[in-house]
């Protein structure tokens, strides 16, 4: 079965320039300089992304599949690390949250203990990356102020997903690929730049093969955007890749979703952002 055929690129627009980028992230470093609580723009934060984002991972994956303790994160476009550190940060929700009346519900007492065993810290290699310097230099000073500068399992550093040499996140234990790559908005940016390759291709063209390189064989694809539907996502990232000798005919297919609220127009149910989970499928 043949893969749908994508959308159309969307109008180019300023937020699809590393001019646009180094910018903001400017003044996000003077401000957070001045006030090392204004950390900075949380995309996606009206729709509690990142939390949903968490609680998909604690609610899919089981420890033998994405081990806290081990389990490789990628962050492209990472921006002020916001989603890393929460990551870093993540712990089971406080039990003055559950009802008091559910002591003799033993099938419920056994979930929440499943659920316990589930959450807490990924303490596992994390790693951020962004095109513009001035978010390596805003994730690098936040990490600071959280006293994490010496904490070698988290780091942040400047690298272009479509143009930077793989050897700069393919090395050392994930020579191979990481476990899971995340995207937060990252593609939406890169969906917005007017820029062409030699084939007069739109950078967001491409984007898929490059991430088929990172994400390691049965590993993980996660993406969040705004400006594409869940069926208009599918039609980017499924599929095999090859189309830039990238991917080695290996593929995403969709593992799950995350679930935000909805909302209703027109008779139309439909939600503000999407985020997708794709597995990495080998191909021979």
């Amino acid at each position: 079965m043949s893969a749908p055929a994508r959308p159309e690129p969307l109008a180019p627009s300023k937020l699809g320039t590393k001019e646009y980028w180094d910018s903001l992230y400017t003044t996000e470093i003077a401000n957070n300089s001045a006030n090392p609580s204004d950390i900075g723009t949380v995309w996606f934060d009206d729709s509690d992304a990142e939390a949903k984002i968490l609680d998909f991972l604690a609610s899919h994956f089981p420890p033998s599949i994405l081990p806290r303790s081990e389990t490789s994160f990628l962050d492209l476009g990472c921006g002020n690390g916001s989603l890393l550190f929460a990551l870093r940060d993540d712990k089971q929700h406080s039990d003055d949250e559950k009802e008091d009346d559910d002591d003799d519900d033993e099938q419920q007492q056994q979930q929440d203990k499943v659920e316990t065993q589930r959450r807490g810290p990924w303490t596992g290699p994390l790693l951020g990356v962004d095109y513009s310097p001035h978010s390596v230099a805003l994730a690098r000073q936040i990490a600071s102020s959280r006293n994490l500068p010496h904490d070698e399992t988290i780091s942040f550093r400047e690298w272009d997903v479509l143009a930077g040499p793989l050897s700069t996140v393919l090395a050392g234990a994930q020579s191979h690929g990481w476990d899971v790559v995340l995207d937060k908005g990252t593609f939406d940016a890169v969906s917005l730049s007017a820029e062409t390759d030699a084939d007069g291709r739109r950078p967001c063209e491409g984007y898929r093969d490059r991430v088929l390189r990172i994400v390691r064989p049965g590993g993980y694809f996660i993406v969040t955007s705004c400006n594409w539907t869940e069926p208009e996502l599918r039609a980017w990232f499924e599929g095999a890749g090859g189309e830039d000798g990238g991917g080695g005919g290996d593929g995403f297919v969709l593992d799950g979703r995350v679930e935000y609220q909805t909302f209703s127009f027109g008779g139309v149910k439909g939600q503000t952002i999407t985020t997708l989970c794709f597995r990495k499928e080998v191909r021979t």
